[in-house]
């Protein structure tokens, strides 16, 4: 299939329209998923802007890991959702079985202005109320399944459903207002 992008456009709301593509545009890839703390995790590339030479940013729906072309007909189709300097949105992967109703998808989390990973983990994989390293991708460099001194931990852009296709999450804040909840079907 085609591969499906997600695109951030940067509307200057000029008088006059002119036409561009993709080379304008910053691109952002989907360079591993790894299963880690119950979850199937994606991690994203973190590209610098340049507002100079960009008008806006794109990520195509495929990891590219391991020189991977198979996007499994991966798209988006629900409401992104604008919070805090991150765009979310989620996922559809429709089932392998074209007889079969379902499928699954991912959460994605990705910084508004330049669709790069975010600084910080989005998702508390451990359940633990702390957002930290326990909540990174752990590239196990030494591939050993331990955490060896010098490895890199990195935050996770994308979280897959374990419940089948997901749609936009509702979002509720804690009493505090430090951390979100974000509820989705399934």
């Amino acid at each position: 299939q085609v591969t499906q992008s997600f695109y951030g456009i940067w509307d200057k709301a000029q008088a006059s329209l002119s036409t561009f593509g993709r080379s304008s545009l910053l691109q952002q890839s989907i360079v591993r998923e790894v299963s880690q703390s119950n979850f199937d995790l994606r991690e994203t590339t973190a590209n610098t802007i340049d507002w100079t030479s960009h008008l806006g940013w794109y990520i195509d729906l495929i990891n590219i890991e391991g020189s991977n072309t198979d996007n499994y007909g991966e798209r988006q189709v629900s409401n992104s959702v604008v919070r805090n300097g991150r765009i979310i949105f989620t996922t559809l992967l429709p089932s392998d079985d074209p007889c079969e109703f379902g499928g699954s998808g991912w959460l994605m989390e990705l910084d508004l202005y330049s669709g790069a990973r975010l600084s910080f983990s989005p998702f508390d994989l451990n359940n633990d109320g702390l957002f930290n390293t326990d909540d990174y991708i752990h590239i196990d460099t030494n591939n050993n399944g331990i955490v060896d001194p010098g490895e890199t931990f990195i935050p996770a852009s994308g979280k897959k459903s374990k419940v089948g296709i997901i749609s936009t999450p509702s979002i509720i804040d804690s009493a505090d207002g430090q951390t979100e909840y974000k509820y989705t079907s399934g």
